[in-house]
Parts: structure tokens; sequence; C-alpha cells
């Protein structure tokens, strides 16, 4: 595991299944992030961002939420699926900071590949119960470079079994729209 600076959505990528960090094996949208639907900056339609050279499309009727202030670093956004919260797509970006002390990455054994837009990446699963509710956890992450760094980036689809089709959907539909220079 390559320990990174980037919180713990990031973590949940690269800890898929908890069993190599340490953490639970299945989150909620509540734990993956302190964003909230009609808190902080809104999302909407095609979102570009030069400074980590990609564009990507929120889903049609959906709302990417995220950062409190709209002054502050982009590093990503929370979009909710349903009313209740429980379903969500959580993305994630932000220029690798390796630290010192930090160990090489390992690739999750149960991974396969996936694709980010025009990026190859790979993608991991959990399922499990969180207060009686069976959640998957679907992760899809890649790494680029982009001026002499490299950019993680990391896409997380949290949903109850119950709207997994639904929420699949939506998690292809965004994942698709993903384009980076």
């Amino acid at each position: 595991m390559r320990l990174r600076s980037a919180g713990l959505a990031f973590t949940i990528l690269l800890c898929h299944g908890g069993s190599l960090c340490g953490q639970e094996s299945v989150y909620t949208c509540d734990k993956i992030s302190l964003a909230r639907p009609g808190v902080g900056v809104a999302y909407k339609g095609t979102i570009r961002n030069s400074d980590y050279g990609f564009s990507a499309t929120v889903p049609h009727g959906l709302v990417g939420w995220g950062g409190v202030y709209e002054s502050a670093p982009f590093h990503g956004f929370m979009i909710y699926l349903n009313h209740e919260a429980t379903s969500c797509i959580s993305f994630y970006i932000a220029i690798r900071v390796d630290l010192e002390g930090d160990v090489a990455g390992k690739t999750p054994l149960d991974s396969k590949p996936a694709q980010i837009g025009n990026r190859a990446g790979l993608q991991t699963s959990a399922i499990g119960p969180v207060g009686g509710t069976r959640f998957e956890n679907l992760a899809v992450f890649c790494e680029y470079p982009l001026e002499g760094e490299k950019v993680d980036v990391g896409v997380t689809l949290i949903t109850p079994i119950s709207e997994e089709k639904s929420a699949k959907a939506a998690l292809t539909q965004f994942l698709a729209s993903f384009h980076f220079r």
C-alpha cells in the first residue's frame, strides 16, 4: 500500500476490503465524505479542470457537491443518487504526495481492469452489511502523469444492493464521460 495524504476516499480505493488497512470492509456515503447534498459548491453538467487536465460530465439531473468554499482547492465531489443520500458516487483527484517513509504501492489482489474515460485503471468491489442493509462499494482508480507529477483519480460507488442496477448505470455514464489530456 502506498501511503498518501489523499484522505479517506483514496484510502478506501487502495485498501479495498479493509483487510489491508485495518478499516471496516464496507462504507456508507456518510462515512466517505463530509460533503452533503445542498452544502458547498454545486457541480452540474460538464466540469473542466485545467489544473488536472480533465473534463467529466455529472449525469443529467444529478449534482456533485464538494468543497465548502468556492476558493478551496479542487479535489473532487460527491454525487448523491437518491434523496436519502444512501447511494452516491465519490470522485476524488489529487497530485500524489509521497511522504518520507512511504511504502511502494501494491495492486489489490482482487482488482480487475477498468476505464475512467480514456485512462486505464483498476476496479475493486466489496459487499457487506452496514446497519442491517447490504451495501456494495465499487471503486475504480487510475493514475496519470501531468507536468512531472503523478495524479491519482478515484471514483467510488457506494450503494445499497437494492439500488445497485440504477446506481451502476449512473456510475457507468459518469466514468465514460471523463477525458484526460
